[in-house]
């Protein structure tokens, strides 16, 4: 029956063993829609790998219902000592299941941190255009989550789109607020156009000339 199948999707879910979470997809195959309550109860698991194993079959059932259970997977789970994003990847992989206009809407609906690696992930098949402006929502809401000394937020702005993120990229560098050159020639450089490569040396040296 339905039921004992859910029933049985939570065991398995909750299995340490790999291969019983992997036969909890067969009772998803035969539930459909009707597993969704389980799923999104076991997302928040406080076994990990339990949660992981809902967020995976959320991604293939792809229905509407299980968004705020995604978007949830890409925020951290907190500790005493920093973020950890053990569901995040998982999570984004699962929405690059849906539409666009799915994925653009989950974008528009992040409210915590998140790692721009998932988002990448997210948007990925997403017009440049339409995807650019949510990005920067992110990085200006300081969503984009960054250990320190670190600016991968304005690097994934400019691996988007270099030309509309290098403005961002000027006022950092001209707030008063120090970057370090290692993360200069780590986050910027890379990611920028030769002429622009010259512009952040030359920036590098005239303020090192200046603080000398």
């Amino acid at each position: 029956s339905d039921e004992e199948d859910k029933r049985s999707l939570i065991r398995l879910l909750r299995s340490t063993n790999a291969a019983h979470r992997a036969r909890a997809q067969e009772i998803v195959q035969r539930l459909g829609e009707k597993a969704l309550p389980e799923l999104h109860e076991m997302t928040g698991d406080r076994r990990v790998e339990a949660a992981l194993a809902a967020y995976k079959l959320l991604g293939n059932l792809a229905h509407k219902e299980s968004l705020p259970y995604l978007l949830a997977g890409l925020y951290p789970r907190r500790s005493a000592q920093k973020p950890r994003f053990v569901t995040g990847e998982v999570a984004a992989e699962a929405l690059r299941n849906y539409t666009i206009e799915d994925r653009l809407a989950t974008l528009k609906a992040i409210k915590d941190l998140v790692l721009t690696t998932n988002i990448g992930r997210i948007i990925e098949g997403i017009p440049t255009q339409d995807a650019y402006p949510l990005a920067v929502r992110l990085y200006e809401s300081k969503l984009f989550y960054e250990d320190w000394s670190e600016e991968s937020g304005l690097a994934f702005l400019l691996r988007l789109d270099q030309d509309q993120a290098w403005p961002l990229v000027e006022r950092r560098l001209t707030t008063g607020v120090t970057v370090y050159s290692f993360t200069v020639f780590r986050d910027f450089f890379p990611n920028v156009t030769p002429e622009r490569q010259m512009f952040l040396i030359d920036y590098m040296l005239k303020r090192d000339g200046d603080l000398s």
